[in-house]
């Protein structure tokens, strides 16, 4: 049996007896010689236990639950428990400390003797021995790189997965062929910043590519170079031969300049027709209806009244529209609406629109696309009769900078598209707007400007003003004698127009009338006074807007 020690195996509580495997107590001279283990880690009196009241038992301030708990006596011997001196009075209480000093040592040895560690338990210096002599344990620090022998250490001592990279040296030179590379390279492996010059690839034929296989598993060198994607070219490029694209291709410019024509579905995206101001200023009021301005262009306000007037561009020739602002207005708007025959193509297609914007106030402009619920009937401001396509803005600012976004057109959009720009609270400043462009596909291209005649035929098939005189005369046989002239368009209108004229130099004429308009000509009816010549003269207007 053991003396001095008791240990508790699969243990759960906080008190344990001081009593040895003979079921004697442990008895002891100070407090301080118990030493009391959990899991083989040294417990702190006070911090960790205590003892009961009769001091026959340990207390552990913590419970346990399948704990091992030694209970170990060791008698301090470095000095002794009594000290006689010359005259001093003996008692029993002395000589029995004296004695039990020794007997306990003894005891002691004898338990590490029996426990086969023949070294008793305590602070060796370096070593720390407990549990009978059962457990040793180093001191950090003491095992240093000189007490190790050469060679003493293997690779079987070394655990793996125990050396990181943190463990081997910076300036460190791992021979090339101790690394085992082949097939376990990577793509994530290669730094992302990674240069591997050409050198390091295998050389093709002269004016070769490398590319992808067919199969995507290899690299390989070819003359025949397959795109499945996007081709992006920022600089020249220079074929020796003939470039055969199978699918669509995108490009924002050729020879420098613009795309071949007929690309924008807007008419007059740069404002210079303005048949029906010639350049002035025009006023338009708050909650009216939409109002036609430079050709093809409406506009529209809340709040109060804005004007709005075509201004010089870039340089003299070139134009925009711009809008003053003012007190209290709470928004404005600017659209055009395209018809059916020049936009149904677009439908089930991506298109791209592109503007010319500017604001010295406000910092948004919002774009909306919608289309006409019937052909070409996209109704008024306070009854719409359309549909929403899709809504977005363009941050801006006092510059003028160019914008554009892509548009999916939906299948539906065959009865015609309306482009609408808005912006909110214009209380004072300006918002300038140009070189608006609508076009199939997801690049936006350089504006297409075409000739101002071409222009000006367009914006005709949807209004006409013929400010120059045309002079009717006829001999009249008698007092109410009517004579009709017909009045050539100098473009086929969308529908039948709406005419307004004024009928100017007029002798012996008692009234005039439209008699009928088509969408080549009109019909105007002069009826005379009296009998005698008549002679009139008319200009007019004739309006097939959407």
């Amino acid at each position: 049996m053991a003396y001095a020690s008791v240990t508790y195996t699969s243990a759960s509580g906080t008190t344990f007896a001081l009593t040895n495997s003979n079921g004697d107590p442990i008895p002891y001279i100070r407090k301080a010689d118990i030493k009391v283990y959990v899991n083989t880690v040294l417990q702190t009196l006070t911090t960790d236990y205590t003892f009961n009241t009769a001091g026959t038992a340990i207390v552990l301030n913590t419970p346990v639950s399948g704990a091992t708990v030694l209970l170990q006596r060791i008698t301090d011997i470095a000095d002794p428990t009594v000290v006689y001196t010359a005259g001093s009075t003996l008692t029993a209480q002395d000589l029995n400390n004296a004695d039990n000093q020794l007997r306990y040592g003894l005891q002691e040895f004898q338990d590490s003797v029996n426990a086969g560690g023949g070294v008793p338990d305590g602070d060796k210096g370096d070593i720390v021995v407990g549990g009978n002599g059962t457990i040793w344990s180093l001191d950090t620090g003491v095992v240093t790189e000189t007490k190790i022998g050469s060679g003493a250490v293997t690779s079987a001592k070394i655990l793996d997965g125990t050396i990181v990279n943190a463990d081997i040296n910076a300036s460190a030179a791992i021979d090339y062929s101790k690394l085992n590379l082949t097939g376990s390279v990577v793509n994530a492996d290669i730094s992302a910043s990674a240069e591997i010059a050409v050198s390091k690839l295998a050389d093709g034929a002269a004016r070769q590519l490398l590319q992808t296989d067919a199969a995507g598993t290899g690299v390989e060198w070819t003359n025949n170079v397959d795109i499945p994607g996007t081709l992006d070219v920022t600089g020249n490029t220079t074929l020796d031969g003939n470039l055969t694209v199978g699918g669509s291709f995108d490009v924002t410019s050729l020879n420098g300049g613009p795309l071949a024509g007929a690309r924008n579905r807007i008419i007059n995206g740069y404002m210079t027709v303005d048949q029906r101001n010639g350049g002035a200023s025009q006023a338009f009021t708050a909650g009216a209806a939409l109002a036609y301005s430079v050709d093809r262009w409406y506009g529209y306000c809340t709040g109060a009244n804005v004007t709005g007037q075509r201004v010089q561009g870039a340089s003299a020739g070139l134009f925009r529209y711009r809008f003053t602002g003012a007190a209290s207005v709470t928004s404005i708007g600017f659209g055009q609406r395209i018809e059916q025959l020049n936009s149904a193509d677009l439908a089930g297609t991506t298109a791209t629109l592109s503007v010319d914007l500017a604001n010295s106030l406000l910092t948004t402009v919002t774009w909306t696309a919608f289309y006409a619920n019937t052909a070409d009937a996209f109704g008024t401001l306070a009854s719409p009769t359309r549909t929403q396509i899709a809504t977005g803005t363009f941050t801006v600012n006092s510059t003028v900078t160019r914008y554009s976004t892509s548009i999916s057109i939906p299948s539906a959009a065959t009865t015609g598209i309306e482009i609408v720009f808005t912006v909110g609270a214009q209380t004072s400043g300006t918002w300038t707007i140009g070189d608006v462009q609508l076009e199939p596909g997801t690049v936006a291209t350089p504006f297409e400007r075409r000739g101002f005649g071409q222009e000006l035929a367009l914006c005709q098939r949807y209004f006409e003003r013929q400010s120059e005189e045309t002079y009717l005369g006829f001999p009249a046989p008698d007092a109410t004698f009517a004579h009709t002239f017909p009045l050539m368009f100098k473009a086929q209108k969308r529908i039948a127009p709406t005419i307004v004229y004024n009928l100017n130099n007029t002798f012996n004429v008692s009234n005039s009338a439209v008699i009928s308009s088509t969408t080549y000509a009109w019909s105007l009816q002069v009826v005379a006074a009296s009998t005698t010549n008549t002679f009139a003269s008319t200009n007019f207007t004739a309006s097939a807007e959407l």
